[in-house]
């Protein structure tokens, strides 16, 4: 798995190595979420690239007219949702699982 490190700023800024950015296509103004386990004391993020919503009149078509854009939103926001949910319940399965070995690992030491 590749490893990839990053130096906080004074303003607790972090840049995003390159690689990171090319895997996760981000560009300016992209929201990355950030999501974290107290427990394993780990931070999985996201990238949540930018919603068609924003281009919602952005392109006009030559009669005039407002392209129609929310259905394609609405099933992209449709497809992210169940994406997070598909993360989140790997991440579930993931980290009871690290449980389940740590429990084992620490009863088979006291043995």
């Amino acid at each position: 798995m590749p490893h990839f490190t990053a130096r906080m700023s004074s303003k607790g800024q972090l840049t995003v190595p390159a690689k990171v950015r090319e895997f996760l296509s981000l560009e300016t103004g992209d929201i990355v979420d950030f999501y974290i386990d107290e427990a394993l004391r780990v931070v999985r993020l996201r990238a949540r690239n930018a919603a068609s919503d924003g281009l919602l009149g952005a392109l006009v078509p030559f009669v005039g007219q407002a392209t129609p854009v929310e259905p394609e939103s609405a099933a992209a926001d449709r497809e992210a949702s169940r994406e997070d949910s598909r993360v989140a319940q790997d991440w579930r399965e993931w980290a009871e699982f690290e449980a389940w070995r740590r429990a084992r690992r620490t009863g088979e030491a006291a043995e």
